[in-house]
């Protein structure tokens, strides 16, 4: 199948815009010449691609699978085309990553400090947000590397391993798990638990390996974020297991901190790139840095992989 740059774009907006006519105007083109690109797309597929009514416009069932690999398309060259203009001679130009935010506030201060200090006329752009969000960036083509726990499944991405994160037990410190030294299995299934909530926007992407997950207990509340779930922890209102540094920001309140007994539970973090996309010189000094800044936390605080 060939389809152009632009019969690509055209076919994004209209299912994201659900308008001929809004889509038309946003590419700054006629709706006539906006249905011929759509046209050209649904003969060489051999498919009916959207569903056109008086009201709205909706994908078929392979509409919707064509608009997600189209939109992976419609990034990538974007984002090579915006890397392009910003060639000079004088070295500027972009760079992205993704980040699970637990990560983020401990390690991206230094990150960017060493960066900025060796490309200062470059522009870094970072997208903080859950590891399902931080490995659909790196997936869909939108960053150059992102900071994230190792996928289950690797399609197209490579994962490098960078240190190993206990998961610990966060309970208010009158709660009676606080009384124990450490947490077994057969204990944690007496109590209110809390977890994170699985968001089904990214429920192909839910991949985040836990090892020792089935010793989880069955869970009462779920909210999306661990900030939210340390609040109601805070308040005495049930206990969680989580890893650890999600807990550095409520230092020093009345959350105290248990580990597990035996089995452990870990999750690794790790470096997170897309194969077959090579790096700017930028961006491969960028990963180093990474690689750099976690090798230095490891050493004095977390558990170095074997």
């Amino acid at each position: 199948m060939r389809h152009s740059i632009d019969e690509l774009t055209a076919f994004v907006a209209v299912v994201e815009l659900n308008s001929f006519s809004a889509a038309a105007q946003k590419l700054h083109i006629t709706q006539p010449a906006l249905s011929r690109r759509i046209a050209n797309i649904e003969d060489e597929v051999g498919e009916t691609l959207l569903v056109r009514s008086k009201k709205k416009i909706e994908p078929t069932r392979i509409g919707a699978r064509f608009y997600r690999v189209a939109k992976r398309l419609v990034i990538e060259f974007q984002s090579a085309a915006a890397e392009l203009r910003t060639i000079k001679e004088d070295d500027t130009g972009q760079v992205s990553m993704s980040i699970n935010m637990t990560w983020c506030s401990v390690v991206m201060p230094v990150i960017v400090d060493r960066f900025r200090s060796l490309y200062p006329n470059y522009t870094l752009n970072i997208h903080e947000g859950s590891s399902p969000f931080a490995v659909k960036k790196v997936y869909d083509g939108e960053v150059d590397l992102g900071v994230t726990h190792k996928p289950k499944r690797l399609y197209g991405v490579d994962f490098e391993p960078m240190l190993s994160e206990e998961f610990v037990v966060a309970c208010h410190r009158d709660h009676p798990l606080a009384a124990l030294e450490r947490i077994p299995a057969t204990e944690l299934k007496k109590h209110v638990w809390m977890r994170l909530l699985r968001d089904e926007l990214f429920s192909s992407l839910d991949w985040i390996e836990f090892e020792g997950a089935a010793n989880f207990p069955e869970t009462l509340v779920n909210a999306n974020h661990y900030a939210t779930i340390l609040r109601l922890v805070e308040h005495d209102l049930g206990a969680t297991i989580l890893p650890r540094m999600a807990i550095r920001q409520f230092e020093g309140r009345n959350i105290v901190l248990r580990p597990l007994a035996e089995p452990m539970i870990r999750r690794t973090v790790g470096l997170l790139t897309k194969q077959k996309r090579e790096l700017s010189p930028a961006g491969e000094k960028l990963s180093g840095i990474v690689r750099d800044v976690f090798a230095e936390y490891q050493a004095s605080t977390a558990t170095i992989i074997s």
